[in-house]
């Protein structure tokens, strides 16, 4: 049996952290205020919330913006599209 080894060469560019999921618990607190410690402004500002309705958009097979754009955590997505363009154009 022959093998076959191809070699990849990658560059990847790290924009940032993102907390997801996130809640108004302490627990989701305690998590964002670590991440933030420990890594500063690589953590994102924007958080995406814990949301039924990003559930229900993947159950639909669409994108949340098509299912419930005004949403929160539809929201919070555009917010972060807008501070990924910020960080990448700096």
């Amino acid at each position: 049996m022959q093998s076959t080894r191809a070699t990849i060469h990658l560059t990847v560019f790290f924009t940032g952290i993102l907390l997801v999921m996130t809640d108004r618990t302490a627990a989701s607190r305690q998590v964002a205020e670590a991440a933030r410690s420990g890594y500063g402004k690589l953590v994102f500002r924007s958080e995406i919330p814990r949301s039924a309705r990003v559930e229900a958009a993947t159950a639909a097979g669409v994108t949340l913006l098509d299912y419930a754009p005004g949403c929160a955590a539809a929201e919070a997505y555009k917010a972060l599209c807008s501070e990924v363009i910020r960080r990448v154009e700096s």
